[in-house]
């Protein structure tokens, strides 16, 4: 049995045997960690370079990734009996599997992760927390013990971020719960005052840290100040956000307006930090998606009417998966991202473009990578029913809705009600809703009439120009470059380096329309023997197999078919939403 013990909880840090082992350079160190943390499963290379290089990879970064794994198999330091990594090929990436020796066999590798233990510890007080506030003091403490700085520190790139961002919210947690326990524990309210409000000058937008201020200060009896504090919060919301105090805030100001001194449920940390263990693969989709609750716009209501189930389904769900092969659109995305994240930029981006040109795909990598900057988490709807038609905007209404994790049988069946619903959860948190494929601006007005703080994205085949406030980008075709790119990922490296003038060429007929390339390279990967320069012969004598949109040899079928080419097989249907 070897047993290491890896910290990331700051400088990554490793021993083996009781033996520090040097992991040599901060890339390598990054491969290592996305290895421990998918705790077992494979690690695909393109994840690993979009994890160290994310939009701009190195030309050799298959090599680069290849040699880290052999640094990794035997590290300096390793003693010896030559232990390192045992890192096997699996499919299309690698797999962490146990430790390896001079002689190639395998044997199990007990990890000691600072991170497992960390998290398993803020989990076990928070669960404790209402129970024994002191025992979820006491593991909060032990917790933070492990906390040596900002993780991975010195290690750059969109992996070693994504890592940073969540164990910081998981950070700000562990200090929250334990504050939140002194706080109940009797008279050790006025000695968590001062923690807590440096806490709040690090994180001036989390609401809960100021309900927490405030219940310290009641409880310490000083409810003038604990009324300050709501006015500063209420302040600072208006001015950062464009929004009003959440309910939690709220309910905490009436009760000190009566002198309620009866006991209440402690603030805690946004409970969405506990539901995703920072150890899941940081490129999966991980939506914040809360709990079941009442509807804001039902609040003081009359009921509207008997509920009634809903007849459709929806398409609505967790935020599809990053796109894996995403090619190209790096300058506008870049706006995008520059837009959504602007203090006083625009609510509403509208993508325009023709069909399969991308609108989609590219409103998920930008959902991805701007999903730090929406702490509440992400809602993707797309507007057309099953059987093609639009759909209405009383159930885009319900689809937002039901992505938040509210019931079916909580959703109002009146829209007005609805809309007022949605409009009350979009004021009070702050989350990024896209929606796809949009008609008219008829589906989506109600939605977009919520207060400041949130954002949407839009995409749509035309222009919207009823769409007031928003910005609107045109989605273009690929350039030449972009197109080989495209092809280069469908079809893989080693085949494009052998002919990559042919390949340039193939891609070139495609005229950067990406489903006409994602044809053409299923039809080269059904015939992995054919040279890409017979199949380009092929074409050049018989131009009318290929038709793109515009062409003059289009043909009386798909737009992009290429159903004539030698190679060519049906397009499987995809597994996610279509690239609009």
């Amino acid at each position: 049995m070897s047993e290491s013990k890896i910290r990331i909880l700051g400088p990554v840090q490793a021993e083996q045997n009781g033996e520090s082992l040097r992991l040599g350079p901060p890339q390598q160190q990054a491969v290592l960690v996305m290895l421990l943390l998918a705790h077992g499963s494979q690690v695909s290379i393109d994840s690993m370079i979009d994890g160290l290089w994310g939009e701009s990879p190195p030309k050799s970064a298959v090599g680069i990734i290849r040699k880290y794994i052999s640094g990794l198999r035997k590290p300096v330091g390793a003693g010896e009996a030559g232990r390192g990594f045992a890192i096997v090929f699996a499919g299309n990436g690698y797999v962490l599997s146990g430790s390896a020796s001079d002689s190639g066999a395998d044997s199990s590798l007990d990890v000691d992760l600072d991170l497992d233990r960390f998290e398993s510890g803020v989990h076990q007080a928070t669960a404790l927390l209402a129970e024994d506030p002191a025992q979820a003091r006491a593991l909060c403490r032990k917790a933070l013990l492990l906390w040596r700085g900002s993780p991975l520190a010195g290690i750059a790139g969109p992996f070693a971020e994504g890592v940073r961002a969540r164990t910081t919210e998981l950070y700000i947690e562990a200090t929250q719960t334990a504050l939140t326990a002194q706080v109940t524990m009797g008279d050790q309210a006025a000695c968590a005052i001062a923690r807590i409000r440096s806490l709040i000058d690090e994180y001036p937008l989390r609401e809960s840290l100021h309900e927490l201020l405030m219940l310290a200060l009641h409880k310490a009896g000083r409810p003038g100040d604990a009324l300050d504090a709501y006015t500063r919060a209420r302040v600072t919301l208006r001015d950062e956000l464009g929004i009003g105090p959440g309910p939690g805030l709220r309910a905490m100001q009436r009760r000190i307006l009566v002198r309620d001194v009866s006991p209440v449920t402690s603030p805690v940390a946004n409970p969405v930090a506990s539901t995703a263990p920072v150890s899941a693969p940081i490129f999966a989709p991980i939506p914040a998606q809360r709990q079941p609750m009442q509807s804001p716009g039902q609040a003081g209501r009359p009921d509207p009417g008997p509920r009634q189930p809903l007849i459709s389904a929806l398409a609505v769900g967790p935020l599809p998966a990053n796109p894996t092969d995403f090619t190209g659109r790096a300058d506008l995305l870049a706006v995008i991202r520059r837009e959504l994240c602007e203090p006083n930029g625009p609510r509403v981006v509208a993508l325009r473009g023709g069909p399969g040109i991308g609108k989609t795909s590219l409103a998920l990598r930008a959902a991805h990578l701007l999903a730090p900057a929406f702490p509440d988490g992400q809602i993707y709807v797309s507007l057309t029913e099953p059987d093609g038609s639009p759909m209405s905007g009383a159930t885009v209404l319900t689809a937002l809705l039901r992505a938040t994790g509210l019931p079916v049988g909580e959703v109002p069946p009146n829209p007005v009600v609805r809309a007022w619903a949605l409009r009350g959860l979009l004021a009070t948190h702050r989350m990024l809703v896209i929606l796809d494929d949009v008609d008219s601006v008829r589906q989506i007005q109600d939605a977009l009439a919520a207060p400041p703080g949130s954002a949407f994205l839009v995409t749509g085949r035309d222009t919207l120009p009823d769409l007031g406030g928003a910005v609107h980008h045109e989605v273009p075709r690929l350039n030449s470059g972009e197109a080989f790119a495209l092809l280069e990922a469908l079809i893989g490296t080693a085949r494009v380096r052998e002919e990559p003038d042919a390949a340039r060429a193939l891609a070139s007929r495609c005229a950067g329309h990406p489903p006409a390339i994602r044809e053409l390279a299923a039809g080269l990967a059904s015939r992995p023997g054919q040279r890409l320069g017979s199949a380009l012969k092929h074409l050049s004598a018989e131009p009318e197999r290929v038709a793109v949109p515009g062409s003059v040899n289009s043909v009386n079928s798909a737009p992009w078919r290429t159903s004539g080419l030698p190679f060519s097989r049906p397009t499987p249907t995809p597994a996610q939403p279509s690239p609009r």
